[in-house]
């Protein structure tokens, strides 16, 4: 088995426990796995696709109110 698909088989894991997609994102971002961006963003959007609808939009709100947050500073 790979690294990423042994990483993709984690994260599937983390989300569907109901975890919060924050878990997953440790698991993603980990220096010690040697994943190129596109590997990371793959992963992050399976974390995506696995989240509940209700909880996709309330993380997508979450998402965008703190880009907003950043833009005004």
């Amino acid at each position: 088995m790979t690294l990423f698909v042994d990483l993709q088989r984690r994260v599937e894991t983390i989300m569907k426990a109901g975890r919060p997609i924050e878990d997953a994102e440790e698991v993603i971002n980990d220096k010690d796995h040697d994943l190129s961006d596109d590997e990371r963003a793959a992963l992050w959007l399976w974390a995506w696709s696995l989240l509940p609808r209700p909880r996709q939009l309330d993380e997508a709100m979450r998402y965008l109110d703190l880009a907003d947050s950043v833009d005004q500073d």
